[in-house]
């Protein structure tokens, strides 16, 4: 008889720890499938198109920045910070009330290379756009 409860209660527990595996595995093939490519399109959707033009003239850099949202849910408040060669030059809230925005700057320059934009949407959605300058020689 106590053969016969042993083996029962062994079936029983084996029978749960299957079932158990059982959801565990489709649970992550769920998560893989479905919901890690959801989250990559959520993150990769703010990737507006930024044109960026300069010119060098009496140590002064004029840049023109033209910013071109692919969404209007993207329009609104956004923060853009300027770097030359990893130096905060410029740290400026606007306003992008249209598809295509176009910012005028001017600011000191002493031979940088390296010109770096990065731009921060009202959700917080950071997208980063560099150029090389031109120094003319």
């Amino acid at each position: 008889m106590r053969n016969k409860n042993c083996k029962k209660k062994y079936k029983t527990r084996i029978k749960k720890h299957l079932i158990l595996g059982i959801i565990f595995v489709i649970m992550l093939i769920i998560i893989k499938v479905v919901l890690i490519p959801k989250l990559k399109k959520l993150e990769s959707r703010y990737n507006p198109r930024i044109t960026i033009e300069h010119k060098i003239d009496n140590k002064n850099l004029y840049i023109k920045i033209n910013i071109k949202n692919h969404n209007i849910k993207d329009l609104g408040k956004a923060n853009i910070e300027v770097f030359l060669d990893n130096k905060l030059i410029e740290n400026n809230v606007i306003y992008i009330d249209k598809i295509n925005y176009t910012l005028y700057t001017n600011v000191a320059y002493k031979n940088e290379n390296l010109l770096n934009i990065m731009l921060i949407n009202k959700r917080g959605d950071k997208a980063y756009f560099s150029k090389r300058l031109d120094l003319g020689g």
